[in-house]
């Protein structure tokens, strides 16, 4: 039975697209590229479809975050505000960003969590695609851990990603590549911390 059968009815999105975004949160689960949706991932969603997920025992609400992503000067840090409570009673995060050099509030809502149930998605007849096959930049940007699909393209440019050859918003990335890269970049990552380390290790007075 497809996912629309139990879906609200006055959800947006056609049934394919609640369909294929289920298999997007089955992907990022099998992928091992994290069972947890934050609040800011929701951000892009439309505007009823956590509900519906949450309704339809997709996604069920964890305990809030310590650390959430800041993307107010476009860097995308991942800080970790200091929960307060406000003259007026209500609670939010509290950062100083040394960068703007300004405190920074956050809503407590920012704070929000939940878990990919994917037990569930199997129950609604959801099946995954196989998994060498291309993708949008929304999920190369969460593969890479980057902030932005905009971030991506700079990425296609730089690592020669592999795509479907279309254009615009009908540009795909294949998965495969996309994979290849993040490889590539978490082992240039491993060998910079191992020449720190090394480094650092060399600054250390060996005892005689």
């Amino acid at each position: 039975m497809g996912a629309c059968a139990h879906a609200d009815a006055g959800s947006r999105g056609s049934v394919s697209e609640l369909n294929d975004h289920l298999r997007s949160l089955a992907r990022q689960f099998d992928m091992r590229l994290g069972s947890t949706i934050s609040h800011l991932d929701t951000a892009d969603w439309p505007s009823d479809r956590l509900q519906v997920f949450i309704q339809m025992g997709i996604l069920i609400p964890i305990a809030p975050a310590t650390e959430i992503r800041c993307n107010g000067c476009g860097d995308g840090c991942s800080i970790e505000p200091e929960i307060q409570k406000l003259h007026d009673g209500t609670m939010c995060g509290i950062f100083f960003c040394n960068k703007e050099s300004k405190m920074l509030k956050f809503p407590i809502k920012n704070f929000q969590q939940w878990e990919i149930v994917r037990s569930k998605i199997d129950e609604y007849g959801i099946t995954t695609p196989p998994r060498d096959e291309y993708i949008s930049h929304e999920e190369a940007a969460s593969i890479l851990g980057l902030n932005s699909k905009g971030t991506v393209s700079k990425y296609v440019d730089k690592y020669g990603i592999a795509d479907n050859g279309k254009i615009g918003q009908h540009k795909k990335l294949l998965l495969s590549s996309v994979l290849l890269i993040k490889h590539k970049i978490e082992a240039e990552d491993l060998k910079n911390d191992v020449i720190d380390l090394r480094k650092d290790s060399n600054t250390i007075t060996k005892p005689r």
